[in-house]
């Protein structure tokens, strides 16, 4: 009895063996593809985080994360610059500001209205990081006769900020050296047209100073600051430069509770425009007769 049940056992263990020696074969055939398998799809997905990072890390250095808002004042032809003008760093020199936009130009960097960077700033647009932004203040009359024929030359985009008080019906002819206004009848053709030049404030009357030589923001009162803004109405301006860059509390108040303004511009020494701004105080940079060609381009570099 006992030696059927030792054959049984010793059979099972031969089946058991066999089987064992079976899978084992098939195991050891199969293992390396098995191991390749794993080993494959390991690498794919190791690949595709990679590239995934490589990919945000691209994108992050390809795209605009800030802007710079160069800021001219008066542009006159180089005759009148040496005649007229040659100590006034707040009088630009048309031809240098021709080779300054020809550089930008050459080097790929692109403009963008107003209209694109608050899309930009309320991160519904994505621009290439070599991306800037074009203004002009106080709105004087060469930025139509001089300017705008270097914009559709260069095919760029530009603002230029007007005085609300200062805008006469009609535009005059270019005679330097006289001040002289844009008038509406050419902000109205501008708009019609859609011109690579667009106008919006620079206020209606906040463009003066006090009697110690300060902006005169600081002796009103906030229902005459509102009231300067009634007064600019009929011109439907929806962007702002302050005066001089100068603003306070008060004012800042006043262009946030405005209906019709949008954004708000000031400057500040060595800041680009980004999305960390308060809308209301967007950082543009002063390009005066002063600044030098290293200066300038050195405002770039850091899309190189």
């Amino acid at each position: 009895m006992k030696n059927k049940i030792n054959e049984s056992k010793m059979y099972f263990l031969i089946i058991i063996g066999l089987l064992a020696l079976f899978f084992m074969a098939v195991f050891f055939e199969k293992f390396p593809r098995f191991v390749n398998l794993v080993y494959r799809n390991y690498d794919i997905s190791v690949r595709e985080k990679g590239y995934r990072k490589y990919e945000r890390a691209h994108k992050k250095l390809k795209d605009a994360t800030k802007i710079p808002i160069i800021t001219y004042h008066r542009i006159v032809d180089h005759e009148s610059k040496v005649n007229f003008f040659n100590e006034n760093e707040w009088v630009n020199d048309l031809d240098v500001v021709d080779e300054q936009l020809k550089w930008l130009n050459d080097n790929g960097w692109k403009s963008v209205d107003l209209d694109e960077f608050y899309c930009w700033y309320n991160k519904d647009c994505v621009f290439d990081k070599k991306t800037y932004v074009l203004t002009v203040d106080d709105g004087e009359i060469e930025a139509y006769y001089n300017l705008l024929p270097l914009l559709e030359k260069y095919n760029i985009k530009a603002t230029l900020f007007a005085i609300g008080m200062y805008i006469p019906e009609f535009t005059g002819k270019l005679e330097e050296p006289k001040v002289k206004y844009l008038g509406f009848d050419i902000i109205k053709k501008l708009r019609k047209e859609k011109s690579l030049l667009s106008v919006e404030s620079h206020s209606y009357n906040l463009h003066r100073k006090n009697i110690s030589g300060k902006s005169i923001v600081e002796d009103l009162t906030v229902q005459e600051l509102e009231q300067d803004f009634k007064n600019n109405e009929k011109y439907e301006f929806r962007y702002l430069a302050y005066p001089f860059g100068y603003y306070n509390t008060e004012l800042v108040n006043v262009v946030a509770n405005d209906k019709n303004t949008k954004m708000a511009f000031k400057f500040k020494k060595g800041t680009y425009a980004t999305r960390a701004d308060n809308k209301y105080e967007i950082a543009r940079i002063k390009i005066t007769a002063k600044t030098t060609d290293e200066e300038f381009k050195k405002w770039f570099e850091y899309a190189k």
